[in-house]
């Protein structure tokens, strides 16, 4: 036993011994590391499920590789190219079209050869049906294309060509000549027609029938299929019917305008339905569901608007509305145009328009800015838009010309029409304004289109979500909403006007768990079942389907596996509508374990989903968590039977995502193998819990180096924002830090990193806490766990943050002196003149209204400063700032769009008035993250020169230690070490290494004193 030990410690010494000599992570190896990109033009998968294609960048430098690969044996070709594109399999499955720059290839399954098709940086082919055919400039010419079809090989040039365009699924190709002819291959038939002197044209959605206008004022309708042609002469403009079998053409007649009627398939004569008087104009033309009715409007010489009606059985249109008519119904309005039928036909809906105030230009006119406390947006960001008119929603019942207003005032919208009889409305509709205080919270009411009366299905509410969360069925026989006050989804009868509550008896909460914000958020909807007669619905862990009606009871289709096992489901491919007996692909989340993978259950099966791989990896994790470190793809699936395969992404901590392939998404197999964070000092992780302050429970992941030492003593940062633990098995990409550190930049230095989840009570409900209290009961109470830890220096601790998480840093400074230095970057200092703020939204200089949401959303306030003073003082570090102790970086922008610059500027402002060791960093390139690149080395840089001084005892930089630093901008960084310097009065580090400094200086000065004694003698 004691051999074995010895053994053992010999191993891991030698390991230690082996990690210590790799290279540590840094600015030069970033963009020499290969990578897949798994999106669309970097991974295909063939029809018949046989090939794979994928392309590795950065293979080597500059250069990188594009692979098919036979996923039934061995075959494999891998070609070095310059950012190659994977465009498409073709429809056999046995050519890949891809492309390097300007030019264009295939290349044969299972062939080494590689064929050069065109030189075009624009290659084209219908997104529809890809796989068959495409278009190139033809060799040498810049007016002709290359049509070619990559099954049969066939090619054909076609000259003095302007441009194209696939039509009816890729079936048919649309050519304008340089002349402006048109030119219509039909790609199945092997016809082709052509027409001169084309103004504009429309193939019909079958594919076989074609409108033609010509330049002389003729239309043709064309069968494509029979070749029979009609042709209507002295057409200005035409409209046709939604199901396509009715036409109206706008003619001159005289000196005056006419409309005429008429179905092209039928043969008859077109009927004049409208003759207009001198100076008359219609537009607007919308035909009823059946198209057996036609509205338009007409605007007179006077520009005085009416409305008209024809249908089908009538010899002409009849007058149904006019602006005197308007104004009588309305109390003042004219008419701005026509909107759309009722489904049933019974009704048309139209606009009429309330004139404002007219701008009016003119030298008298004196410059000057006026800001109203009744403006909706703030001055600046009304800059450009006119507030002429406003339109409103009215509706005229075509059998009694009876008229609704339907939208009352500015703050209402007619938003759907139910059953025919129905429009619900709500009121105030803009979203970014929740605490807007002079319009009426958001109400949902059914209107009754027989007499107007209102039913109130849902009582008004500032909630964000109230305008979110409305849902109608596809068929818009039910609307289903959340209520965020009682938690549970209802639906609305739109017949009956009956609201039922469809979730009181759910045995679980449908509130997300993540975020925890001041109005609960659902975890969302899955779907509708085909015919509206279901929908599906998340709870944290399983999948529920409803019945609308409220008649069945809920039924757990994964059968309660998820609560019970701690398992999160979410649909991998969620579909607009399902028939309820498929086969459904899930993504499952460990919340214990933070593991994830695959399971499988089908719709008309309810119970326990069957396991397929399930892991220490991160494969797909859709809806589940926020603020991963980048997106992942769901999987690929083609083939059938024993030829199915799947590919998926693959990665944790360690591994470095890769491509894989299987058969039954149980074994994988690698088509990629990168692993380039070999040889650097890499990281391993650890799930850490701990009790917080408050009792609760939390779970942080810890980041060690590889070459992790238990004897020795390590620097500790703290990096969060809201909840990092389920990046536990994802991999942290190396990078320079452009917001929140980068964690194996830090890690591969002998830091360890620690991404505690932090858990949130909105401020102003009762047990609740202030954003900077919530942070500091996550962040320092995980530090005095940690601190425990034999190999953690519980005296060299650092947090960082930044945004959201920079606000928690200067909060979490204000309330412990645990930690030895503190960063931030574009967080907020002072909730009070954040609330009261502009910020340049666009972050392009330009000063916008931007609603910072103090008291909702994510800063879970739950209440006004004048409500609340005191959680505002609280949550509030510039009004604690003489609390601080701890030294802090900041930087912020003056381009920053999320967070107002003035921010940055008042943290620093109070430290400095009280004279604690504070710097700030603006860069004039970026805004709330560093993403310009010389930037983001910059702030890399002296971040990790500030940790190192206070974490690790190295001199501070010269930009640290010395003062009147605007003048050394762009020409020198000052990141020259500073031993004789000093960063701050109590400084321990500073005054360390100065003490160092003078007892060697004295050791200096003493040894060449004794040596020119020495010297003296000799002489």
């Amino acid at each position: 036993m004691k051999i074995i030990k010895i053994i053992l410690f010999l191993i891991v010494t030698a390991v230690q011994v082996f990690a210590q000599q790799k290279p540590l992570i840094d600015a030069s190896m970033l963009n020499s590391w290969p990578y897949i990109i798994p999106y669309e033009n970097g991974i295909a998968l063939s029809k018949d499920g046989h090939y794979a294609a994928y392309v590795v960048y950065q293979q080597k430098p500059a250069l990188s590789s594009l692979t098919i690969q036979d996923l039934r044996g061995n075959w494999k070709k891998t070609i070095n190219c310059v950012n190659p594109r994977i465009l498409f399999f073709s429809t056999d499955s046995r050519k890949l079209c891809w492309q390097q720059g300007d030019s264009v290839f295939f290349q044969l399954a299972n062939n080494g050869q590689s064929c050069l098709l065109g030189v075009s940086a624009e290659v084209s082919y219908p997104v529809e049906s890809k796989g068959e055919w495409f278009v190139l400039p033809a060799a040498g010419s810049n007016n002709s294309l290359r049509l070619i079809n990559l099954i049969t090989g066939d090619k054909r040039d076609i000259p003095e060509i302007k441009e194209h365009r696939w039509l009816a699924g890729g079936k048919k190709l649309e050519l304008i000549t340089r002349d402006g002819d048109l030119k219509l291959l039909d790609l199945v038939g092997g016809k082709e027609y052509q027409f001169n002197g084309v103004k504009e044209h429309r193939l019909l959605t079958d594919g076989q029938k074609l409108l033609v206008m010509t330049r002389n004022g003729d239309l043709k309708f064309i069968n494509l299929a029979t070749g029979k042609e009609q042709l209507y002469n002295g057409v200005k403009e035409y409209a046709l019917s939604t199901d396509e079998k009715s036409l109206v053409l706008l003619k001159e007649k005289g000196n005056n305008l006419a409309l005429e009627w008429l179905k092209p398939e039928s043969g008859i004569t077109p009927k004049t339905i409208w003759m207009g008087l001198a100076g008359d104009i219609p537009g607007g033309y919308v035909y009823d569901n059946i198209s057996r009715q036609l509205a338009f409007n007409v605007q007179s010489q006077n520009g005085k608007k009416s409305i008209w009606c024809y249908q089908v059985e009538q010899s002409a249109a009849v007058l149904k509305m006019d602006d005197e008519m308007a104004n009588s119904a309305t109390g003042g309005l004219t008419i701005s145009g026509v909107g759309r039928f009722s489904p049933d036909g019974r009704r048309l809906f139209f606009s009429v328009r309330k004139q404002l105030s007219l701008l009016l230009p003119g030298s008298t006119v004196a410059p000057v800015d006026i800001w109203s406390y009744r403006d909706e947006e703030l001055n600046p960001a009304q800059k450009g838009k006119k507030p002429d008119f406003h339109d409103y929603v009215t509706v005229v019942d075509l059998s009694d010309s009876k008229v609704q207003l339907l939208e009352q005032d500015e703050d209402e919208k007619a938003v759907g029409i139910f059953d025919n009889s129905f429009v619900l409305k709500r009121g105030w509709d803009n979203i970014r304004m929740d605490w807007w205080p002079h319009i009426e919270p958001v109400s949902y009411w059914l209107v009754s289109l027989e007499n107007g009366n209102r039913t109130l299905i849902k009582e008004g509410s500032h909630d964000w979500q109230s305008r979110t969360m409305f849902n109608n069925s596809p068929g818009n026989r039910w609307i289903c909403y959340w209520d965020s006050e009682l938690e549970h989804y209802f639906s609305v009868d739109p017949r009956t006007g009956r609201t039922v509550n469809l979730t009181e008896n759910l045995p679980v909460t449908l509130v997300e768990d993540v975020g925890q914000y001041v109005k609960p958020q659902p975890v969302g909807i899955a779907g509708w079942y085909a015919g509206d007669n279901a929908l599906l619905i998340y709870d944290n862990y399983d999948i529920w389907k409803l019945d609308p009606s409220g008649i069945n009871a809920p039924i757990n289709i994964t059968g309660g596996y998820g609560r019970q096992h701690g398992m999160k489901f979410r649909i991998v491919r969620a579909k607009d509508s399902y028939n309820g007996n498929e086969e459904l692909l899930l993504s499952g989340y460990d919340v214990l374990t933070k593991y994830n993978g695959f399971f499988r259950c089908r719709l008309d099966k309810p119970g326990d989903p069957e396991m397929l791989t399930m892991g220490p990896y991160s494969y797909y994790q859709p809806s589940v968590t926020l603020h991963n470190f980048a997106s992942s793809m769901p999987p690929l699936s083609a083939g059938e039977g024993k030829n199915k395969r799947w590919i998926v992404t693959r990665e944790s901590a360690t591994e470095y995502p890769n491509f894989y392939v299987s058969k039954d998404l149980r074994q994988f197999t690698p088509l990629t193998n990168l692993q380039p964070q070999r040889v650097y000092n890499w990281l391993t992780t650890e799930v850490v819990s701990w009790r917080m302050y408050n009792g609760q429970l939390s779970t942080g992941i810890l980041y060690k180096p590889e070459n992790f030492n238990p004897t020795k003593k390590y620097p500790v940062i703290f990096n969060y924002y809201e909840k990092f633990s389920h990046r536990c098995f994802q991999f942290a990409m190396p990078g320079l830090t452009t917001d929140n550190i980068n964690i194996p930049w830090f890690v591969s230095r002998g830091y360890l990193v620690f991404t505690p989840d932090i858990q949130y009570a909105v401020a102003g409900l009762p047990g609740g806490m202030t954003i900077s209290e919530a942070a500091y009961n996550a962040v320092a109470s995980a530090a005095d766990y940690l601190a425990q830890r034999p190999y953690v220096d519980k005296n060299k601790m650092a947090i960082q943050g930044h945004s959201f998480g920079g606000h928690e840093t200067n909060g979490i400074i204000t309330q412990t002196n645990l930690f030895a230095a503190a960063a931030e970057g574009a967080g907020y200092s002072d909730h009070v003149s954040a609330y009261l703020s502009l910020t340049n939204l666009n972050e392009d200089g330009i000063t916008d209204e931007w609603d910072n949401k103090i008291d909702h959303f994510n800063q879970r306030m739950g209440a006004t400063p004048w409500e609340r003073p005191d959680l505002f003082r609280k949550n509030s570090p510039v009004q604690n700032a003489n609390k601080v102790t701890t030294p802090l970086l900041i930087f912020h922008n003056r381009k920053d769009g999320s967070v107002n610059f003035r921010q940055g500027v008042e943290m620093y402002m109070a430290l400095r008035r009280l004279g604690k060791p504070c710097w700030l960093l603006q860069y004039d390139n970026s805004g709330h993250m560093l993403a310009n690149k010389k930037d983001a080395l910059d702030y890399t840089i002296r971040l990790t020169q500030y940790f190192d001084h206070y974490l690790k005892g190295t001199p501070a930089p010269q930009w640290m230690t010395m003062n009147m630093l605007a003048e050394y901008k762009n020409k020198n960084n000052l990141y020259e070490l500073d031993p004789r310097g000093n960063c701050g009065k109590d400084c321990k580090v500073c005054k360390e290494w100065n003490e160092k400094e003078i007892s060697r200086v004295a050791r200096d000065y003493k040894n060449n004193d004794e040596k020119q004694v020495s010297t003296t003698n000799l002489k």
